[in-house]
C-alpha cells in the first residue's frame, strides 16, 4: 500500500515521546496488529474512525476520544479505510517519575489501577469536558516550539494532563462491547498459551476450520492465532521479570524452549531486550 500519509515524532525529553501521524491509510506499529508496548500509551484522536481491541474487549472509535493503554495491555486499532486520519500518540516510559524526589506514582492510576482490557476509553464528550483536549493540544504546540524554556514548559503542561486524567478515572468506559466470538477465541488462548497449542487444536475446540479460524483471526486482531500467542508470552515474560525471575527463567516459563529465540522474537515485539527491561523496571 502507498504510504499517503505523515508521522513526526518528538522525544526532547528522557522517557517521554510524543508522535503525530495524520492522512490516508495512516496505519503504523499500533494500527496494523496486535501490539505489546513497553510503555504507558495515550491515544488521541483529532479525525477519522475506527475500531479498538484492547485484551479481550472490543470499542468503536470517534474523533474526539481518548485511548489509554498500560504497558501490561495488548491492543490493536484498525483504522476506517478511506477515511481521512489524524492521531496523536503520547508514550512515556513507566520509569519516567523516578527522578523526580516526590512520589508521583498517584498520577498513573488511571493506568494502573484497573482490570486489563478495562476503562480504556474516554469518550469525546468527556475529553472536551473535562480539559484534556485542550491540554493535549497544548503539549503538542509546546512540543513544537524553539525555545530554551521548552523542556520545562512541557513537562509542567505533561504533569496537568496527568492530573486531569486521574481525575477522569471513574468517567471512562469499564463496560465496553464484546465481540462474542472474539472474546472466547481470546480468552482460551489466553488460558493456554504457555502450552504446546496448534491452529488445529483450537480450531476444534470451536467446531471451525483451521483456515477459517486463521483467517478470521487475522481479519480482527492483525495477527495470526500463533503471532498472538508469542505477543501473550512475552507479555506473561515482562510479569515474570518483574517479580525478579531472570530472562531466561521467564523464558522457560511461559512456553518457550529455546532461549535463543525469546531473545529475538522479544527484541523484535519490543525493540528493547529483555536485559534493557530489567533494567527500565528497577
Amino acid at each position: 500500500m502507498e504510504k499517503l500519509y505523515r508521522k513526526e515524532q518528538y522525544n526532547d525529553l528522557p522517557g517521554f515521546r510524543l508522535r503525530h501521524t495524520a492522512g490516508p491509510n495512516a496505519v503504523g506499529s499500533t494500527t496494523d496488529h496486535l501490539h505489546l508496548n513497553t510503555n504507558r500509551m495515550l491515544l488521541y484522536f483529532i479525525q477519522g474512525s475506527g475500531n479498538l481491541v484492547v485484551e479481550d474487549n472490543a470499542h468503536r472509535i470517534q474523533a474526539g476520544d481518548v485511548i489509554i493503554t498500560d504497558s501490561a495491555e495488548l491492543f490493536h486499532c484498525s483504522i476506517d479505510p478511506g477515511v481521512y486520519h489524524e492521531r496523536l500518540s503520547l508514550h512515556i516510559d513507566p520509569q519516567f517519575w523516578k527522578k523526580f524526589p516526590c512520589d508521583m506514582s498517584p498520577l498513573f492510576r488511571i493506568f494502573t489501577d484497573r482490570n486489563k482490557g478495562e476503562g480504556n476509553l474516554i469518550p469525546a464528550e468527556t475529553v472536551e469536558n473535562s480539559g484534556l483536549r485542550a491540554a493535549i493540544m497544548e503539549l503538542f504546540d509546546l512540543v513544537q516550539q524553539d525555545s530554551p524554556n521548552r523542556d520545562m514548559l512541557v513537562l509542567s503542561k505533561l504533569i496537568q494532563l496527568l492530573c486531569l486524567l486521574d481525575g477522569l478515572s471513574g468517567a471512562v468506559d469499564t463496560s465496553p462491547q464484546k465481540e462474542p466470538m472474539l472474546h472466547q477465541v481470546l480468552q482460551y488462548l489466553n488460558a493456554h498459551c504457555t502450552e504446546d497449542i496448534s491452529v488445529t487444536q483450537v480450531a476444534a475446540h470451536f467446531h471451525i476450520t483451521p483456515s477459517y479460524l486463521a483467517h478470521w483471526f487475522k481479519n480482527h486482531t492483525g495477527l495470526s492465532p500463533w503471532n498472538y500467542v508469542i505477543l501473550r508470552r512475552l507479555q506473561r515474560a515482562n510479569d515474570w521479570m518483574g517479580q525478579g525471575y531472570s530472562a531466561e527463567e521467564a523464558c522457560y516459563r511461559v512456553g518457550f524452549d529455546n532461549y535463543a529465540n525469546f531473545f529475538r522474537l522479544y527484541k523484535k515485539h519490543t525493540g528493547i531486550s529483555p536485559s534493557q527491561f530489567k533494567k527500565q523496571i528497577r
